[in-house]
C-alpha cells in the first residue's frame, strides 16, 4: 500500500484555524460566566410593600453568591402591565428579570387594552413564595363552617355579598366559589383589600377572600376563617381547614415569583431557578419571609412554575367564560 503524505496546511489556513479555535462560542461563553454584569430584577409594584421585601432579601443573596450587583428596580403602574411588559421585550440574556405574581395570568381578561399572554410574554424560572386566602365571614353570619356557610348561603340566594378588591384573581376565585359550591353570593368590588376588609367588619359583606391582616379579629372572634385557600393547611391557622378538605375543590390565594423575557434559554433559566431556591431557603431569609412578612417559602424549579401557570391560565379564562366576564 502506497503510503499517503497529508499536505501541509498552508500558513493563511493554519493562521485561522487557530483563530477559530481560540474564539469562544458566545452561548457556552455567556452560560460559563453568567452573570458577567449587574443584574436588575424589576418588580411591578411601588417600594416598600411585601413583594420588595422578599425580593430585596433574595437579591441580597444573589449579590453574595454572584459576586455581581442584583439590582431591584420598581416599576408600578397600570396593575403590574407596565413591568409586565417591560421585561417582557428586554434581552432574553438574563440580566433583566421580573418579580410578578400570579395576577399577571388575568391582564387579557380584565383589559381590553392589551392581548399580553403570560405563557407566551413571559418565560418562567421560580415561584419564591405563596400566601392563601382564607376564606372569612363576619361572626354574625350564623356558619361556622364551609358546609354551614354554603347552607346559609343557599337558604338565602342572592342576599349575601362577597367583598372583592377590583378586577383580580381574587374576584375570580370567588366566582369560582360560587360555580363549584351552587351558590348565589352578590360580588361587591372595592378599591384594595382595606375597604373590603372594612365592610366586611359592618357586615356590609358577609363573604371575603382576605389574607392574614384579619389576624386580630380571627383572635377577638370578630371575623371568622372557614377555610383557607391553599394546598395544605396555613401554619398559623393549623385549626382551619382548606377549600379542598371543606368539599371545594378550588385555591385561593397568591405567589410572588420570577420570570424572564420570552426566548430566554432555559439551561440558563434552570441555572438563576437553582441559586434563587439556594437563596429562598437559606435559613436567616427563610425565616423573615415565613416570620416576619408571613409569607410560605415555596421555590419551585422551572417546570413546577410553568405547570402553575398553565393551570391557573386555563382555570381563570374558563371563570371568566362562564361568568360572561368582559374586559374593559
Amino acid at each position: 500500500m502506497a503510503l499517503q503524505i497529508r499536505p501541509k496546511l498552508s500558513t493563511a489556513l493554519a493562521a485561522l484555524v487557530a483563530a477559530l479555535s481560540a474564539t469562544p462560542v458566545p452561548g457556552l461563553a455567556q452560560a460559563q460566566s453568567y452573570p458577567a454584569k449587574a443584574v436588575n430584577i424589576v418588580v411591578l409594584t411601588a417600594p416598600g410593600g411585601i413583594q420588595s421585601a422578599v425580593t430585596r432579601l433574595i437579591a441580597d443573596q444573589l449579590t453574595a453568591k454572584w459576586g455581581k450587583p442584583v439590582i431591584v428596580e420598581n416599576r408600578p403602574g397600570a396593575g403590574g402591565l407596565i413591568a409586565s411588559e417591560y421585561v417582557s421585550k428586554a434581552a432574553p440574556d438574563g440580566y433583566t428579570l421580573l418579580n410578578g405574581t400570579d395576577a399577571i395570568s388575568t391582564y387579557a381578561i380584565f383589559m381590553k387594552a392589551t392581548h399580553f399572554d403570560m405563557e407566551k410574554d413571559l418565560s418562567p424560572i421560580s415561584i419564591a413564595t405563596y400566601s392563601p386566602f382564607i376564606l372569612q365571614t363576619n361572626a354574625k353570619v350564623p356558619a361556622r363552617t364551609i358546609k354551614e356557610f354554603i347552607a346559609y348561603a343557599k337558604a338565602n340566594p342572592g342576599k349575601l355579598n362577597a367583598a372583592v378588591a377590583g378586577a383580580s384573581q381574587q374576584m375570580l376565585d370567588t366566582v369560582l366559589f360560587n360555580q363549584r359550591a351552587g351558590t348565589q353570593i352578590e360580588l361587591i368590588p372595592y378599591a384594595g383589600g382595606a375597604p373590603a376588609l372594612q365592610a366586611l367588619l359592618a357586615n356590609e359583606v358577609q363573604f371575603y377572600f382576605g389574607g392574614m391582616g384579619s389576624a386580630s379579629q380571627f383572635a377577638a372572634g370578630t371575623l371568622i376563617p372557614l377555610a383557607v385557600g391553599g394546598e395544605q393547611r396555613f401554619r398559623k391557622l393549623p385549626d382551619v381547614p382548606t377549600l379542598k378538605e371543606s368539599g371545594i375543590d378550588m385555591q385561593s390565594g397568591f405567589w410572588f415569583g420570577y420570570l424572564a423575557p420570552p426566548a430566554t434559554p432555559l439551561d440558563l433559566r434552570e441555572e438563576i431557578s437553582s441559586d434563587m431556591r439556594e437563596a429562598v431557603h437559606n435559613p436567616e431569609v427563610t425565616k423573615q419571609i415565613t416570620e416576619n412578612i408571613g409569607l410560605d417559602v415555596v421555590g419551585s424549579t422551572v417546570q413546577e412554575m410553568a405547570a402553575r401557570i398553565a393551570r391557573e391560565v386555563k382555570t381563570r379564562s374558563a371563570v371568566a367564560v362562564a361568568a360572561k366576564i368582559e374586559p374593559k
